[in-house]
């Protein structure tokens, strides 16, 4: 409809108006702001050609009245109107092109430029030309800026007294004066132009877009009223909607942080499942974890009833094959049934028969599918896309957690076989440094000097074993005891053993306990270090021993200086080398 209205009133329009409008017009990919700007630029310039014939006719009419005194004057006079209707059309021109502020600039000083000339050669201070300075002011404050205009005014006002005062002073005189007789002439035909073209019609422009300005504004105004009121309606039914869901992502974050907090598989799974079905309200939530083979996906919890029962004979579906639950085990996208009797992938099942509508989300972690969250309701069409992604969310958190809690397990059982290496690896260690020593590593304080003493100091050796922490004891004949156990990773290897005529007190049995527990480290690496010490000697006596063996040239040499030096470094009462020659048929003939 108003694109028929528009169509009309421009075939009512006279054809000087569209042909003006067709002038002004403003390519349509330029923003409307500039647009707009550009389409009063080109009507303003498009009045400064009006505005430059008028001046031209001025020149012609003055000739023949005698105000201009020769025809060489009036050519120079009128080159100034023309040049400045030219440059209109340049602008225009630009503008039409989208390069609408650089032509507004050029327009609205150069034109000033132009004037200012004119003046300046036509009779300095006394020329009326100076009127017509009215019009890049004008132009100035309506398509720069509004404070350009003062700019215009001012630089107009110092450029005229700047001439004057040169004028004046005899510094400067025009190159063309007119007589003072023309005057009047002058000052009249400019005046009447102003008036016409810059008081009348641009004013008649600027009322003509204020009125335009505040029709759209009243449009707009009730197309805001309007938008407001349908906004409203909007942010109503939205801000209940967001409430309502609110609440359910509220719900879905509390099951996620208590999810989160599950250290084992099967807690982390009963606690999913019932959290679900009773703070979302649904009758069975199941969870399906996919088997070793990815053949399978194995019901591993289940909130309901007939969940349970299901649980007890080990229910599981063949993945891409049975049921919704198959189904979203191999494609990985969610899948929901609004009426499980309608839909062909459903897997009836005698146990959940009050089903009536059934949705089926996939766990993924990392792209890789590990399960289902399987949600059914006695409602018919359950579930709807605002449901379904808050339950996305739901089951990307609990497979997060399952994956978690798979990792923690891993990391448990991983960090306990490396205790156990590590422990056995000490013991070995710890063996062999004492196998090495007889078993017989252990001193005594007494009466000032530490001696060398067995593990079994004093009938103390059998209570090793039942020495938990640092304990106090009074032996028979009225001695206080004082004992702590020395563990070198995790396993008990010895006992420290005090006596004492006094009762000890709490400051010593902190001193104990405190160096038992730096005994650990302390023994550690000095049997590593010993350890270290030993192999290095090893290693020393091998190279000393294959060196000396290397040396020798006949067999016996080097058999006798083998068992010679193997011997000594073992430090063993004999050795010997025997070669056993093996003949045919697998005897064996001793040498």
């Amino acid at each position: 409809m108003s694109e028929l209205v528009s169509r009309t009133s421009q075939a009512v329009k006279p054809w000087f108006v569209r042909a003006a409008d067709r002038v002004v017009g403003i390519r349509a990919d330029i923003p409307d702001e500039e647009a707009q700007r550009g389409r009063l630029l080109n009507l303003l310039a498009l009045t400064g050609v009006l505005i430059s014939s008028s001046f031209i006719g001025m020149v012609v009419f003055g000739l023949r009245l005698g105000h201009i005194e020769s025809r060489r004057q009036a050519v120079i006079f009128a080159a100034f109107p023309a040049i400045t209707a030219l440059l209109s059309l340049i602008c225009i021109g630009f503008a039409k092109r989208g390069r609408v502020i650089l032509s507004a600039r050029v327009y609205v000083w150069v034109s000033f430029g132009a004037i200012a000339a004119g003046a300046a050669l036509f009779n300095g201070y006394r020329s009326a030309t100076w009127l017509v300075l009215i019009w890049p002011v004008a132009l100035a404050g309506n398509l720069l800026r509004p404070m350009a205009s003062n700019t215009a005014a001012a630089g107009g006002l110092l450029f005229y007294a700047c001439v004057a005062a040169a004028q004046r002073a005899g510094l400067y005189e025009p190159r063309l004066p007119t007589a003072l007789e023309s005057f009047p002439f002058f000052a009249l035909t400019y005046g009447w132009v102003m008036i016409v073209f810059v008081v009348g019609l641009m004013t008649y422009i600027t009322g003509r877009s204020l009125r335009g300005a505040l029709a759209g504004l009243q449009q707009a105004t009730s197309d805001l009223a309007l938008a407001r009121d349908e906004l409203s309606d909007r942010v109503d039914e939205r801000t209940s909607q967001l409430a309502e869901r609110a609440e359910q992502f509220r719900v879905v974050a509390e099951l996620i942080q208590v999810a989160a907090g599950a250290e084992d598989l099967a807690s982390l799974l009963d606690t999913a499942v019932e959290l679900v079905s009773g703070r979302l309200g649904y009758y069975h939530v199941g969870i399906f974890l996919l088997d070793a083979g990815r053949r399978w996906a194995v019901l591993s919890a289940a909130s309901s009833e007939g969940g349970r029962r299901m649980l007890d004979r080990n229910h599981q579906l063949r993945v891409g094959q049975q049921g919704i639950v198959g189904y979203v085990a191999e494609m990985g996208v969610s899948r929901y049934a609004f009426n499980v009797g309608a839909d062909a992938a459903y897997f009836s099942n005698p146990d959940l028969s009050e089903t009536r509508s059934e949705i089926a989300l996939p766990l993924i972690v990392a792209d890789r599918i590990i399960g289902v969250l399987d949600i059914q309701s006695r409602e018919q069409s359950a579930f709807d896309e605002s449901d379904v992604e808050v339950l996305r969310v739901l089951a990307d958190g609990v497979a997060v957690s399952l994956e978690n809690v798979r990792r923690l397990e891993d990391t448990q059982n991983a960090l306990a076989r490396l205790e156990r290496y590590q422990e056995d690896d000490a013991v070995r260690g710890w063996r062999q440094a004492l196998s090495r020593r007889h078993m017989r590593v252990g001193f005594t304080y007494r009466d000032g000097v530490a001696e060398a003493a067995t593990l079994r100091v004093e009938g103390l050796g059998e209570r090793i074993e039942s020495v938990e922490g640092v304990t106090r004891e009074a032996s028979e004949d009225g001695r206080h005891l004082l004992l702590a156990p020395i563990r070198v990773s995790g396993s008990r290897l010895g006992v420290l053993s005090f006596e004492s005529a006094s009762p000890w007190t709490d400051q010593a049995v902190r001193l104990v306990e405190n160096v038992a527990n730096q005994l650990d480290l302390a023994l550690t690496n000095a049997r590593l270090l010993e350890e270290t010490r030993l192999r290095a000697s090893q290693e020393a006596a091998r190279g000393e021993i294959v060196g000396r063996i290397r040396a020798l040239n006949s067999t016996d040499a080097i058999l006798r200086n083998a068992a010679e030096e193997l011997g000594r470094a073992l430090q063993v009462d004999r050795s010997r080398i025997q070669l056993v020659q093996f003949q045919d048929g697998g005897k064996r003939e001793t040498t």
